[in-house]
């Protein structure tokens, strides 16, 4: 606010580079963000013309290059916490569930994390068992000796 008072038609440049570090934030790892937002800010009082709505290429590729997040989208339901052929309430799901018989152990299908099975699981606190759909092993069911496929 300080820099708008005293230079208004700074104002629209400065809204950019907000929405860009708030889409930093949400796109990549840690805080790389911060370590823009500094570099940036450091240019900016060696440069008075600098329009703020310009990404420094620069600078966007020392801190951002390899820290992407990596997303999970459903194209169902669109959470962010599973994928299509996770999705609690996606029909073809549903109806695979159904179709496969449960082992005769303890754990439910739904307590089995399918992206460990595929090989696919990149969550750090999944709250679905790590171990083989098939035969309930410590290892993913593409590894597993019983799969035919």
């Amino acid at each position: 606010s300080v820099l708008t008072s005293r230079h208004p038609s700074k104002a629209a440049e400065l809204w950019a580079y907000q929405s860009a570090i708030i889409r930093a934030a949400r796109n990549f790892e840690g805080t790389a963000w911060v370590a823009y937002d500094r570099q940036y800010r450091r240019e900016a009082l060696a440069r008075k013309d600098l329009n703020w709505s310009v990404v420094n290429s620069r600078l966007y590729s020392e801190a951002f290059t390899g820290r992407a997040k990596i997303t999970l989208r459903c194209r169902h339901c669109l959470s962010e916490t599973h994928d299509l052929r996770a999705c609690p309430s996606n029909p073809d799901t549903i109806l695979d569930q159904i179709r496969r018989p449960l082992s005769p152990h303890m754990h439910s299908a739904r307590d089995i994390c399918r992206n460990y099975n595929d090989r696919r699981c990149h969550y750090d606190r999944c709250k679905y068992q790590h171990i083989c759909r098939e035969c309930l092993g410590p290892h993913p069911w593409l590894s597993c000796s019983r799969n035919t496929h």
